[in-house]
């Protein structure tokens, strides 16, 4: 039997309209409570700069993610990952985007 409890967080996330940074200690819930409460049309976690996995448990090649999230954000649509920095320091950044799908300008450093 699996426990799920209901977090106050919950239904910030559900409201978030734009690029959106959720972080915070390892191992806090934080993928379980964007999966559970996040209405999205692409979900990948980042395992390493070589491989990731879907939201349907399919293991796929880095290279294939970051191929699917940028048809995501071309039609439109809502992604979100775990783990984002091992997209964003592989060899084929994705930049920074916003939740809603369009791309954004990072700031400067």
């Amino acid at each position: 039997m699996r426990l799920y409890i209901r977090r106050l967080e919950e239904e910030k996330i559900r409201k978030i309209k734009n690029w959106t940074l959720i972080y915070g200690r390892r191992k806090t819930g934080k993928s379980t409570l964007v999966k559970k409460n996040l209405q999205m049309d692409y979900y990948v976690l980042i395992t390493d700069s070589n491989s990731a996995i879907t939201a349907d448990d399919k293991v796929i090649k880095i290279d294939d993610a970051i191929k699917e999230v940028k048809e995501t954000l071309h039609k439109g649509g809502v992604w979100a990952s775990s783990n984002f920095h091992e997209i964003v320091s592989n060899s084929q950044p994705l930049g920074f985007t916003r939740v809603t799908g369009k791309p954004v300008t990072p700031p400067p450093l």
